[in-house]
């Protein structure tokens, strides 16, 4: 959840790495190790424009511009609940209304549609759709239920933003103070799912949570929201004081310290103004517009030239130019500069699009001509995407 205030018109973007799992959007199931440009038209029409694409591990989902959303990846099921590859984009028929945000996770989705009703779909083993005790995989969307004085807050609010993690989902409404300063706004935050190293930022001793639930306690830590991002097990709020907290699963170090688990929501860094977060790593542009890692390095990721992890943010050298964005693939890194795109971390599907296989253990510029044109880069397992769009406010 980055730039939680603006969606997006595409206007071009391109692909790279695994395609097994049938997210590049070229109808092959073949990896590509350059980025390539997707065939927008063929893939999205000539009238419609896309507003939003999200993919996360095997899975992806993209909504246009008539509030319509597609499929692909490892999004049907077979008879037995086993995952079919999709690699050509089809319509979810099962909204009446238009739909107006979607986030992805590992294996579930959710979707908020124009009457702020909130659906889940995929997997529910977990939690991570909040359909209860049910285990059961939900091949269509799931219309979720709240009680009553949720409800009289999810549809009388603003959905802020809804946020899909690996095993888990958040809710976050917001509704405007009584002030005179219209800016200010009140959020509610809500969630559900796997809960076992503390990956709600709430609940302690609650292994699991099957319905949404308030997160008061986590609202009351962070104070505001600027970005959410979430890892593997773990969780950081960026807020709009340039505070950094995360909570969840420590053990590569990767929210700072020692501790194994963190069950509690504390600050990790000031000063900080955009974050990413990987499957056991961060990433982090300061103040100062210098980078800094920390967590796990054994694939490159810290990107420092060791393959080892870092428990406290260390300085990543090498990056020339003014930072513009970061983002974490599962293991890699994406930073683009007014230079250039720099990658490094895990390429073992030639993810980080420079031709090659091998891992990157320090930033290293790609070969990549149409950089100036990229103001968005999304990436999710072993797959990304620099984007070109025109931004809505």
């Amino acid at each position: 959840m980055e730039d939680l205030n603006q969606s997006s018109n595409y206007k071009q973007f391109w692909a790279v790495g695994s395609g097994s799992s049938g997210l590049l959007l070229n109808g092959s199931l073949e990896d590509i190790y350059s980025f390539k440009q997707v065939d927008v038209k063929s893939i999205f029409g000539d009238s419609l424009q896309i507003t939003s694409l999200e993919i996360d591990g095997m899975m992806g989902f993209y909504l246009n511009s008539k509030g319509e959303v597609f499929k692909f990846g490892e999004c049907e099921y077979d008879e037995k609940n086993k995952p079919v590859v999709n690699p050509v984009p089809q319509q979810i028929k099962s909204f009446s209304v238009p739909v107006i945000k979607i986030s992805c996770g590992w294996s579930h989705a959710m979707f908020v549609d124009a009457n702020h009703q909130i659906y889940g779909v995929g997997s529910n083993k977990f939690g991570e759709i909040g359909l209860g005790n049910s285990k059961k995989l939900s091949k269509d969307p799931q219309l979720i239920q709240f009680t009553d004085a949720q409800l009289e807050d999810v549809v009388h609010h603003e959905i802020f933003d809804i946020k899909c993690a690996f095993r888990q989902s958040f809710i976050i409404t917001k509704q405007k103070k009584f002030s005179c300063d219209t800016s200010q706004y009140s959020c509610t935050i809500y969630c559900t799912g796997q809960n076992k190293s503390f990956e709600l930022g709430g609940f302690k001793g609650e292994n699991i949570i099957y319905n949404f639930k308030q997160n008061q306690f986590l609202l009351e830590t962070v104070r505001s929201i600027q970005t959410f991002v979430c890892g593997y097990k773990f969780a950081c709020i960026l807020n709009s004081s340039k505070q950094l907290y995360g909570w969840g699963d420590n053990k590569y170090g990767q929210l700072t310290g020692d501790e194994a688990n963190y069950e509690k929501v504390f600050g990790i860094s000031n000063d900080v103004i955009k974050v990413s977060a990987g499957w056991n790593h961060l990433l982090i542009l300061k103040d100062d517009k210098k980078l800094y890692s920390a967590g796990r390095g054994d694939m490159g990721q810290i990107g420092d030239g060791l393959l080892k992890n870092q428990n406290s943010f260390i300085q990543i050298q090498g990056v020339e130019g003014d930072i513009e964005l970061i983002q974490c693939g599962s293991e890699a890194n994406y930073v683009k500069s007014n230079k250039g795109i720099y990658v490094w971390g895990w390429n073992e599907h030639g993810n980080l699009g420079n031709g090659k296989l091998e891992n990157l253990n320090q930033p290293t510029l790609l070969d990549f001509q149409n950089y100036k044109q990229i103001n968005q880069i999304k990436s999710g397992g072993a797959v990304c995407y620099l984007i070109e769009n025109n931004m809505v406010k």
